[in-house]
Formats: structure tokens, C-alpha cells, sequence
């Protein structure tokens, strides 16, 4: 269990005046150290105003209401509330660290405080609600005693994380309750933020999105580029613009020239350096942990920007590589000495160039569906050593990957599906299906008919609207979002 590093106040029995008694204490604090730092208190106001808000709301929901559905999938509202109780405590133990000059990580693990959320949702709603009020509390003592000159300082997330610097823990706070309480689904939404918080969040989304796919966000005050390059011009207000590309709804009130893109879930505690899907030829990599299996995007070749997948086993260490598409002084810096498999998801050349290189430092065993098995061999001069079909499996140490045969970009290209026990299914895709269509199939159109009946039949029609799949080039997706586009692709004929 994480580690509360406030003394929690003792919970007190729920009286017909606590929600005012408690909402009243979240004030700015009268300290002089906080109002000596640059404004904070104007901005600590801002925290504790929508703090009583989300108050409020959640001390008016009945014990049903806390069971129904968030807008987050998979989590209820009882998860919403327990990961924001979570984030004030972790935050208010940071404080409490920095004001006595011990730095404090705002939590254990990313995979113990999802743990905690899980442990703490269905703990009871009195219970729940009465550690969330606590915790609002906690956070405002933890704010008011810090010194002025504490707020220069930093604080990892996790042990070993990248610093974040102190200043930024107020606006933290506040993204964090704003936007978690839209999620409530419970009556407030976007449009009931200030103005002063939207302009904030979208600034902040933007900075966060910036090494992203390209696209130009045309609000009716100016236009802002996102990435490099062209890219679609997406246009709408900046509240719309904001809770899109947070990854929420299906871009209500906006408009795309040619199409909308996928602008893929962040993870939204205090915006924390989550997985989006979003990497660069010769950028950093992006990771995904689930609890059983890590999961590693790598983007290279600036021209082709390949996409690779390095899916580690948690309780082994054993890994698995989905193309090798380039770079492979890069690829087995990545990797290390636990590679056990390469699979290459079909035989076109820029998904194979650092096979050889990348096979015969480490051994690996090769993995290709059948029909592209030979041409890969002769194509790298390294055979296939397994060919797979539909309904194979490929291990990564403990966990398991289920073979889908995908015809119609090649004769033998294969997605693979992890089937998450605690969560939702990821499909690897290679070239098969993106966000926004299927893959290329070069004006052949038995070839074309061939392919979007597979992904039909093999992924659209089996796989929940939850399934979160990574393609061989550019940004991720999910099965529901390209659900409703099908009969679309299959109209215009690509």
C-alpha cells in the first residue's frame, strides 16, 4: 500500500453541516509565506475554489451514484474520486517533504499507486468520501506550512523520476480536480470551467502535445501548430479544442480539414509524463506499463518513421520486438540482454532493416506470418525461423500474444493482441489498420476488399471498442474510435 506521508485528521461522523465546515477550511492560506511567492495565493484560491466545487459534488452523490460509470473507461466513479484522494495525499507528503528539506516522491511506483486506486475504490462510499475530504484537507495544511523559499525547489513523481519543480504542484492540483471532475459524469462539464483555467489547460495541452503528430489548432482568437510539418487543420473553440485533445469525447464542437485525427487518451494525473503514443524519429520512446507486461514505442528513420515495439514481461524480463524497422545500435541499446523474440508483422523493407543486425547480436528467435516468411529471409538473409497463422500464440516470458493472420497489405501480415488480464486488449498492427483508415494496398482492389474484410471480421468484430492498438507508422488509436468509419473506408475504396 502507498505510504501517507500527512498525519491523517481523524475522520469524523458525517453531520448535517461538514460538507460547509469542511468546503469553508479551503481557503487561500493566510500565511505570508504563500502570498510572498509571486501571486500563489491568487493561484491556491483557484485550487480551493474548484476544490469545494468537486466537493460538493461528490458528497451529493448517493451510494449508487458512486458505482455508476466515470467517463474514464473501465473506472466507476468511486475510482475517480480514489485517484483524486491519492493525488492530494501524494502531493501533500511532497510539501510536507520540501518544507523539511527531505525530497519525498509524490508516490511509491506508478504501479503501486495504480494498486492503491484499485484498493481504495470499492473500500465503502462513507469511507471513501471521508478519506477524499481528508485528503482535500491535508493538501491545504500541507500548502499553508510551506515556506516561501521551499516553492523553488523540486520533487520526483517516483523514485528516480525526472524532477518537477515544486512552483508547478499548485496548477497540478488544479488540472487535476477541474478535469477529473468533468469525468465524474455527474452534471459538470467543460463548459463550466473559468476562462482563466481553459486558457491554462490549453496552453499546457499544447506544450505537452507539441512533439506530437502535426496539426493546426485554429481557435477564433489565432492558430497554434502542433509538431512538425503539415498536418490537418483542426478548428473549434479552445475549451473543445482542450477536452479533445485530452483525449476525451469524439471532438464535439469542432471541425477538421480533411479529417479529424485520433488524438489519443493522455493520462491526466496533473498531466504526469504518461504514455500517449506520440514519439519521433530520433526522440526519446515512449512506455506503457500494465501490470503484467511494459510496453516501449520507438520511432525511427526520419523519412519512414517505423514504428517499434520492444513488450517486456514484468515477472521475467524476457522481451519481444515488433519490427525491427531501422537503427539497430538504437534498438539494442533499447532492448539490453533479455531479448528472446523478434516478430517482423509483414515483409515490406523499411519494417525489417535492423532485423539481421538486431537478430544476430542477440540470438532472437525470428517470428513472421507464413506467407511472408520466405520473402523476409531473403530479403535480410536471416531466416524465419517460426512462421505463425491465425490463431497462434507468441510468449513474451508470462504473458501471452495471440497470432491474427491480416491479408491484404501483404499475403502474410499479422497484428498480434494482448489479451490484458487486468485491463483492456492492445493489438499490434503493423501496417494493417491506422487511425483513420486501413493500410495501403496500392490500387488493387481485390487486394483492398481482401484486407478491410479481415480487419472486419478479425479485429473490428471481435475486439471491444476499449482495445488500444499501436500501427506501424505515426499515433495510436482504439477499436471504438475507427469503429464508426468503417463502412466509410469501405465506400472510398482505401
Amino acid at each position: 500500500m502507498f505510504v501517507i506521508l500527512v498525519a491523517p485528521r481523524k475522520a469524523a461522523r458525517r453531520h448535517p453541516d461538514r460538507l460547509s465546515r469542511t468546503t469553508d477550511s479551503l481557503r487561500a492560506p493566510g500565511s505570508a509565506r504563500v502570498r510572498h511567492h509571486g501571486g500563489m495565493s491568487d493561484e491556491f484560491e483557484a485550487v480551493a475554489e474548484a476544490t469545494r466545487r468537486l466537493v460538493r459534488r461528490v458528497d451529493a452523490l448517493s451510494d449508487e451514484g458512486f458505482r455508476g460509470p466515470s467517463l474514464l473507461p473501465g473506472w466507476s466513479r468511486a475510482h475517480v474520486v480514489a485517484h483524486v484522494t491519492l493525488n492530494a495525499e501524494g502531493l501533500a507528503g511532497v510539501l510536507q517533504g520540501l518544507a523539511a528539506g527531505v525530497e519525498t516522491p509524490m508516490y511509491a511506483s506508478q504501479q503501486q499507486r495504480d494498486a492503491d486506486i484499485e484498493l481504495l475504490a470499492p473500500t465503502g462510499v462513507s469511507a471513501l468520501r471521508d478519506r477524499f475530504l481528508v485528503s482535500c484537507t491535508a493538501f491545504q495544511d500541507a500548502v499553508h506550512h510551506m515556506p516561501a523559499d521551499a516553492w523553488s525547489g523540486t520533487f520526483p513523481r517516483t523514485p528516480g523520476a525526472d524532477p518537477w519543480p515544486a512552483g508547478e504542484i499548485l496548477g497540478m492540483r488544479l488540472r487535476e480536480v477541474e478535469i477529473h471532475h468533468v469525468d465524474l459524469a455527474a452534471g459538470y462539464s467543460p463548459a463550466d470551467w473559468t476562462e482563466e483555467f481553459v486558457d491554462a489547460a490549453f496552453n499546457r495541452v499544447v506544450l505537452d502535445r507539441s512533439a506530437g503528430p502535426a496539426m493546426r489548432l485554429r481557435t477564433p482568437d489565432d492558430d497554434v501548430l502542433l509538431g512538425d510539418g503539415d498536418g490537418p487543420v483542426v478548428s473549434g473553440s479552445r475549451v473543445d479544442l482542450t477536452w479533445w485533445l485530452l483525449g476525451r469525447g469524439q471532438g464535439e464542437g469542432l471541425t477538421a480539414d480533411p479529417v479529424l485525427p485520433y488524438a489519443g487518451r493522455m493520462a491526466m494525473s496533473d498531466f504526469e509524463a504518461g504514455y500517449t503514443g506520440a514519439v519521433q524519429p530520433g526522440g526519446p520512446a515512449d512506455t506503457r506499463r500494465l501490470t503484467h507486461l511494459t510496453i516501449t514505442k520507438l520511432a525511427v528513420d526520419e523519412q519512414m518513421s517505423n514504428n517499434c515495439y520492444l513488450l517486456t514481461c514484468r515477472s521475467t524480463g524476457e522481451q519481444l520486438l515488433i519490427d525491427a524497422a531501422e537503427d539497430g545500435a538504437t534498438l539494442l541499446d533499447l532492448c539490453g540482454s533479455r531479448l528472446q523474440t523478434v516478430v517482423t508483422t509483414h515483409q515490406h523493407w523499411d519494417h525489417h532493416r535492423a532485423r539481421r543486425e538486431v537478430v544476430l547480436a542477440t540470438g532472437a528467435e525470428t517470428v513472421a506470418g507464413a506467407p511472408d516468411a520466405d520473402a523476409i529471409t531473403e530479403q535480410t538473409g536471416v531466416e524465419i525461423v517460426r512462421p505463425v497463422g491465425q490463431g497462434d500464440a507468441v510468449t513474451v516470458g508470462d504473458c501471452e500474444l495471440r497470432v491474427l493472420a491480416i491479408a491484404g497489405h501483404t499475403p502474410g501480415s499479422i497484428a498480434l493482441v494482448y489479451d490484458d488480464p487486468d485491463g483492456h486488449p492492445h493489438l499490434f498492427t503493423g501496417d494493417s489498420l491506422f487511425p483513420g483508415g486501413v493500410g495501403a494496398t496500392f490500387g488493387d482492389a481485390a487486394a483492398f476488399a481482401q484486407l478491410i474484410d479481415e480487419v472486419e471480421t478479425k479485429i473490428v468484430g471481435t475486439l471491444p471498442d476499449d482495445t488500444w492498438f499501436y500501427p506501424g507508422h505515426g499515433g495510436d488509436s482504439t477499436v471504438g474510435v475507427e469503429r464508426p468509419h468503417l463502412a466509410e473506408w469501405r465506400d472510398r475504396g482505401w
